[in-house]
């Protein structure tokens, strides 16, 4: 006699997440109901005999629903919390209301040759060609008139100086492709220690303060916590914050920068930056975190930049089991909060960022 099919709900998640587990649960001869609403859904569970609910663990909706589908449902079922970065989907399946074991899958292995928000190696070698090239090209212009005319020692001053910019943005996004390889192939190892977050906040200082006259860079942070270590991965901490304060500054043409930290109650480290720069559209803020994701894609854009810093920042604080919150308004600014979880041993006073990425 053939075994019943098991039976799964899919509540409150979106048309990328519903692809995913679609085919995962297919590949387990699971069948499929999906709901929004928690009154049918209940329905659902109870009229079918639902094996599984699955639902984004970082959604409040799915959050505040585990309890009510506890109370109401009248069948035995596992919640199946799930959540996604570009390279993995991890399943949290739980046994009972704490013990759970967790799954990971490899996004591009799995799902093969699902291609939506990805970029073409034509295109890929379009943007790499365009980003490198265009300052590499100033390199060798500059060097190529020092070598073979004489100028005033203003003028030399004037072209070296044009020379070390555009060196210094070859540099900078040879080492963010180098870290999105490293991602690529697997690299997601932390390596955790105790560090001075002044002293990190400090030496940020003292490199962004002078990168755009225009603006004016500020920290912001309790003066208590001077003497405060933290007990995280720094170098993917200070990543974290290089690659913000690079999207900030290059967005804000003029006006402040500011970026600080707390330490909350709960023993989390809070970072965040914030700019009066151009602010990001509405329909955009799903897709600023995707990998070469661009505010401009034609070939004259204003902004250039590889689309692969924010990208970054997700992954990294999805290694330190870290959160990230996006609040923009357009010609108004944006505020990037995140949250990076501490060791219980971490001892210092609750610090709140009250209304630190608010626009009135």
């Amino acid at each position: 006699m053939r075994e019943n099919k098991k039976k799964a709900l899919l509540f409150c998640v979106d048309n990328k997440e519903r692809e995913m587990l679609s085919i995962i649960l297919d590949a387990f001869s699971v069948e499929v109901f999906e709901e929004t609403c928690m009154n049918r859904a209940i329905n659902v569970v109870n009229e079918h005999g639902i094996d599984y609910i699955l639902g984004n663990e970082e959604e409040e909706k799915f959050i505040s629903a585990k309890s009510i589908f506890t109370r109401q449902a009248n069948t035995s079922f596992q919640f199946i919390c799930f959540h996604k970065s570009a390279f993995y989907f991890y399943l949290k399946i739980f046994r009972n209301e704490e013990d759970f074991f967790d799954l990971k899958i490899d996004i591009n292995y799995f799902f093969g040759n699902q291609k939506s928000r990805e970029i073409s190696n034509d295109n890929l070698l379009s943007i790499l060609s365009h980003e490198m090239f265009t300052p590499l090209n100033s390199v060798l212009g500059f060097s190529k008139l020092l070598q073979e005319y004489s100028y005033t020692e203003k003028d030399v001053k004037k072209y070296s100086g044009y020379i070390y910019k555009s060196g210094q943005k070859i540099h900078n996004k040879y080492r963010l492709l180098l870290d999105f390889i490293a991602l690529k192939e697997g690299g997601r190892d932390c390596h955790f220690s105790y560090f001075s977050i002044v002293s990190l906040f400090s030496d940020l200082l003292e490199k962004y303060k002078f990168k755009k006259e225009s603006i004016l860079l500020e920290v912001e942070y309790n003066y208590d916590l001077s003497q405060v270590e933290v007990f995280t991965d720094k170098t993917k901490v200070e990543k974290i914050l290089e690659n913000l304060l690079d999207n900030a500054i290059k967005f804000t043409e003029e006006g402040t920068v500011v970026f600080g930290f707390a330490i909350n109650k709960n023993k989390s480290l809070v970072l965040f930056v914030k700019d009066t720069g151009i602010g990001i559209s509405k329909e955009h803020l799903n897709s600023v975190f995707d990998a070469f994701w661009q505010v401009d894609n034609s070939d004259s854009r204003r902004y250039g930049g590889l689309g692969i810093g924010l990208y970054l920042v997700k992954e990294f604080l999805d290694q330190l089991n870290g959160k990230i919150v996006l609040n923009s308004e357009e010609s108004k600014g944006t505020c990037i909060q995140i949250e990076i979880p501490l060791p219980e041993s971490i001892q210092s006073e609750t610090i709140r960022l009250e209304e630190a990425c608010s626009f009135k």
